[in-house]
This record gives C-alpha cells, sequence and structure tokens, in this order.
C-alpha cells in the first residue's frame, strides 16, 4: 500500500490506487473475478458505479443519510482535485474525456431523478438544512414541467441537442 507524501497528505494517485485496490476486491466478487487493469471500459465504469451505489446502500443501512454523504464525496473530490492544480502534481494519467450526454440522455436522467426522490425521505432532510417542503414540491413540480417541455423539443429535434 503506498503511503502518504511528505506533507502527510495523500496524492490523488495514492488515492486512486487505493479505490483501485478496494474495487478490484469488489470486481473479484461481483464481475465473474475481473480485475478494473483488465476491464473493458464500459465494464468498469459500471463497475465502479455499482460499488458506489453498494456503499450508498451499506450507507442507508447504517441509517446515514447517503444523498449527504455522496454529496460530501463529490465536494471532497472536487476539492481534491483543485488542490492539486495548485500543487502543480498533475495526474499520473490524464483521465479519459467521456462523451457528453445528449440532451435526451440529461432529460431521461433528470426524470429518473426526479422520480426516485422520495417526499417522505426529503422532508426530514430538507427541514434540518432549513429549506420549506413546499418549495421542494413546488421545485419538483416545475422540473418535470420543463422536462416535459423539453422532451417535446427534442423529440421534434431528432433527439439530440448538442
Amino acid at each position: 500500500m503506498t503511503q502518504p507524501t511528505c506533507n502527510h497528505e495523500p496524492t490523488n494517485a495514492q488515492r486512486a490506487e487505493w479505490a483501485k485496490a478496494a474495487l478490484a476486491v469488489f470486481t473479484g466478487e461481483t464481475y465473474s473475478g475481473d480485475h478494473p487493469d483488465t476491464m473493458h471500459p464500459e465494464d468498469l465504469d459500471s463497475a465502479i458505479g455499482d460499488l458506489i451505489c453498494d456503499l450508498l446502500h451499506f450507507a442507508a443501512r447504517k441509517r446515514m443519510p447517503a444523498y449527504t454523504i455522496h454529496a460530501h464525496a463529490l465536494e471532497l473530490f472536487e476539492t481534491e482535485l483543485a488542490e492539486e492544480d495548485c500543487c502543480d502534481r498533475a495526474p499520473a494519467v490524464a483521465p479519459p474525456q467521456p462523451r457528453p450526454p445528449s440532451y435526451a440522455e440529461l432529460l431521461e436522467a433528470l426524470d429518473l431523478l426526479l422520480s426516485s426522490l422520495s417526499f417522505r425521505k426529503a422532508a426530514p432532510v430538507l427541514k434540518t438544512a432549513g429549506y420549506s417542503t413546499d418549495l421542494w414540491r413546488g421545485a419538483c413540480r416545475n422540473a418535470r414541467a420543463l422536462i416535459a417541455r423539453a422532451g417535446r423539443t427534442t423529440m421534434r429535434e431528432g433527439g439530440r441537442h448538442e
């Protein structure tokens, strides 16, 4: 296992190696023993998403707020990337640039997200954060209307909006 650098903070390359080690254990159990280094990029993408999803299931079973954990992890990831850029430490390998999603794919993802949101689960989080649950309901209603309107436009344009 790699050790933190002399400033006592691990590099993002070290963090990525730790994640690969965890992913290797996960894919060994769930992806027919495949190793992240030998997986097809689409399978690797799927495995990473599955591991993140399973970690959120674990958090939920421990009565931890999965959404908050996910949001914090993304925030931390962005902070660590920015710190690396500030220190002029480039990643060992530039991450591949994914194909930007089509407009229709974004609309589908937003609709799926809204469908998966449960008011019963969201209400306590919103109240704790000081937000009105009526505001949340209204935002969901407005988002669904925008998605429906944008979806109709997208269908007229042939399904893609670049």
